[in-house]
């Protein structure tokens, strides 16, 4: 999951680890966004995984458990966009995700606008909301189903402090389709839908030229969109922002 922000100078870099469908991974992320111009900026990010563990329970006459590692390491799927704010209360992203070979890598290229709105209640507390969709590019034997989400946002200010929060819904409007099946039997009935939640708090270390923070952020997911059972992603990072 990722936090909607304004256009800004940064580079990012973040260390995760993650439960998911019984299998433990870590990726190293960079983040790098540029802004020519007060209102808009390109980004990008890439990550490689580390490493997986699939934990395995057998129940006989006794339970045992089993830790295998799936050797699965390289990159994973990178992303590219930009971001723009025409007015100060309305926000525009268009993100591209290109695949890579990982196993557990998105297989399908995507395009995802976003669009979304800021208001604020005080110069403590900030909000967004807005609406994203995403669209995968299909592939001669498969296409899979295009997604809609709605998402809503805050940041609370304290001196030094931002506590963070994000909670996110997305849905699967379009089954999709397996086009080396007969026509009959192409439609996977997978409109499926998750409900995410991430948390955290950046603490501020210096602000001179150079802005630098440190993060830690809890992400939680419910869904067969996302995964088969509820995930949990334990996040560390460290910026600098000018």
């Amino acid at each position: 999951m990722r936090f909607r922000e304004i256009p800004k100078n940064q580079i990012e870099w973040r260390t995760d680890l993650e439960l998911r469908n019984d299998v433990y991974s870590n990726d190293l992320i960079a983040f790098l966004e540029l802004a020519p111009l007060k209102n808009f900026s390109v980004f990008g990010e890439i990550s490689y995984r580390t490493f997986s563990i699939e934990s395995q329970n057998s129940v006989s006459a006794q339970v045992i458990h089993k830790h295998v590692n799936l050797d699965v390491s390289g990159l994973n799927a990178s992303l590219v966009g930009i971001r723009f704010l025409p007015f100060e209360f309305l926000g525009l992203n268009l993100n591209w995700e290109i695949p890579s070979d990982n196993l557990y890598s998105e297989k399908f290229h995507s395009i995802s606008p976003e669009i979304f709105f800021l208001t604020s209640f005080s110069s403590r507390l900030k909000f967004l909301f807005g609406i994203e969709s995403k669209f995968y590019i299909p592939k001669s034997e498969f296409q899979k189903g295009n997604e809609i989400g709605v998402f809503l946002q805050s940041h609370f200010y304290l001196t030094k402090w931002t506590i963070d929060y994000l909670l996110e819904f997305q849905q699967r409007i379009k089954e999709s389709r397996n086009k080396r099946l007969a026509d009959i039997y192409q439609k996977q009935n997978d409109q499926f839908s998750a409900l995410r939640f991430k948390t955290g708090i950046w603490r501020e270390l210096f602000k001179n030229t150079l802005k630098t923070d440190l993060g830690l952020h809890y992400e939680f997911s419910q869904g067969l969109l996302y995964a088969k059972e509820p995930s949990h992603r334990l996040e560390f990072s460290a910026r600098v922002l000018w």
